[in-house]
């Protein structure tokens, strides 16, 4: 097929073997500040990992011994920010398609975030001796991981809201999780301190996601989704990852990480967890946000 040139700017193409002139496909929208701060992030991480000598290092490039932060505790929970807005984005045209795109995005995001769960709750030991963690503070990332879950499946439910026009009550949500948070931090901290805190971030972002599941169901019971039955399969899958890693938790990370990574694979595909398009969708969103945009 050829096609003649059209002036410079044209949205459209001219098709010479049909005389018509025929639409171009649209350029793909990214979110500039995203980008940019996911670039700042990884040159964080970069000069953080390499601070010049280990003998002598800047104070700020050095993780916290205990309490308080450095910038380079942020580099982490920046990463997982940028994950948390680029899945909305990555799924949220797709999530408007139908009730069945629906579940299988969120069966998606479950895939995704289920074995980072699983591998904190049980690394938690090797991850503490990689990134020179205070010993105390494992029990505490322990309970963490718990959240991370959560955090996958709430992006569901937020774009869920966004491709209904119903983003108001993704403001309701968080208002009512940061209500929750604030209480439980009050009542629980000064009896148990740190472990309260993980505890409490646990359960608003449980709450924040069962918030979302309410929302995009109200008056609108047709979009009702069926959470346990969608995914089931992908939770088993996840606690035999586990139970291989656990013999494991002792080895560097390095070793027990791909071994984990395959039983968690092989589990997915014994019991039929996810098709052939279920996985082909995982794959695009994480590859999606980083690909590196194209010149118009």
């Amino acid at each position: 097929m050829s096609t003649a040139a059209v002036p410079r700017g044209s949205s459209e193409r001219y098709d010479a073997t049909t005389s018509k002139v025929a639409p171009l496909a649209p350029k793909r929208e990214r979110l500039l500040s995203l980008d940019v701060f996911r670039g700042m992030t990884v040159a964080g991480m970069l000069l953080v990992n390499d601070p010049g000598t280990w003998s002598a290092i800047f104070p700020p490039l050095e993780h916290a011994e205990w309490n308080g932060w450095t910038p380079t505790d942020l580099i982490f929970p920046f990463f997982l920010f940028i994950v948390g807005v680029a899945i909305p984005l990555a799924f949220g045209k797709r999530i408007e398609r139908g009730d069945s795109r629906r579940a299988r995005f969120f069966k998606v995001l479950v895939l995704l975030g289920w074995p980072l769960t699983v591998g904190t709750f049980v690394l938690v030991h090797p991850i503490g001796r990689l990134f020179r963690l205070f010993p105390q503070s494992e029990a505490s990332l322990r309970i963490l991981a718990f959240a991370i879950v959560f955090l996958f499946a709430n992006s569901a439910f937020y774009a869920m809201l966004n491709a209904t026009n119903r983003q108001h009550m993704n403001a309701w949500a968080t208002g009512l999780a940061a209500a929750i948070n604030i209480a439980l931090n009050l009542i629980l901290i000064p009896f148990y301190g740190y472990l309260a805190a993980s505890a409490t971030t646990v359960v608003t972002e449980a709450s924040l996601c069962v918030f979302g599941w309410w929302f995009v169901q109200r008056h609108r019971p047709e979009l009702r989704l069926p959470v346990v039955g969608v995914s089931w399969r992908i939770l088993l899958a996840g606690a035999v990852m586990g139970v291989a890693l656990y013999p494991l938790a002792q080895f560097p990370i390095y070793f027990s990480l791909p071994v984990g990574g395959i039983a968690y694979v092989v589990a997915i595909f014994l019991i039929r967890a996810i098709d052939a398009d279920e996985w082909k969708l995982a794959r695009e969103g994480l590859l999606s946000r980083l690909r590196p945009s194209r010149a118009a």
